[in-house]
């Protein structure tokens, strides 16, 4: 009868460790290295002043990256990538083309520009405003404010099955 209580503390025990990795995996899933985009930056043809906003978005219109530039007519900017094991969409995946804005207008750009993992791409990039007819705003990005919201939830929800679960095992 012993042995027989004993198997199924064990039991509860695993199970209860096996669904805890489950979660914690889910909830810290390491994300993709940022693909990095550079080179110069022209404003009506003349380099960009210090101080300009640079931002890109993936083709999800999701905002994986946003400079301000601190030196003239050059920039430097990191764009994220989704972390393929959470539900939340943080980023770019591999492939997608990057929509570059300046000063939240929509960039001509040198070349195409793709998001890699861990890559660099140097990308020229410009805007003319005697020639913008409509200047298009980018997109508004509050997703990791939500992305945090569930992995503290995923904890506080393993939290409490542990102590229920526990508190059930100290009752047989």
């Amino acid at each position: 009868m012993l042995n027989k209580l004993n198997k199924v503390k064990y039991t509860k025990k695993w199970i209860i460790l096996l669904i805890y990795l489950l979660l914690i995996n889910k909830a810290f899933a390491l994300p993709p290295l940022p693909s990095q985009f550079y080179g110069a930056v022209i404003i009506n043809g003349v380099e960009a002043p210090i101080g300009t906003n640079i931002s890109a978005y993936d083709v999800d219109n999701v905002k994986c990256g946003f400079i301000t530039t601190n030196e003239v007519g050059k920039y430097i900017l990191s764009c994220k990538g989704d972390n393929l094991g959470t539900e939340i969409d943080e980023g770019a995946k591999p492939g997608d083309r990057i929509t570059l804005y300046v000063n939240d207008v929509t960039a001509n750009i040198s070349k195409a520009a793709v998001w890699g993992s861990g890559s660099f791409n140097e990308i020229e990039i410009s805007i003319n405003y005697s020639t913008i007819s409509t200047i298009s705003y980018s997109p508004v990005d509050n997703r990791s404010y939500l992305h945090l919201f569930y992995i503290i939830l995923i904890l506080i929800i393993v939290f409490l099955v542990i102590i229920i679960l526990a508190k059930r095992g100290n009752k047989t």
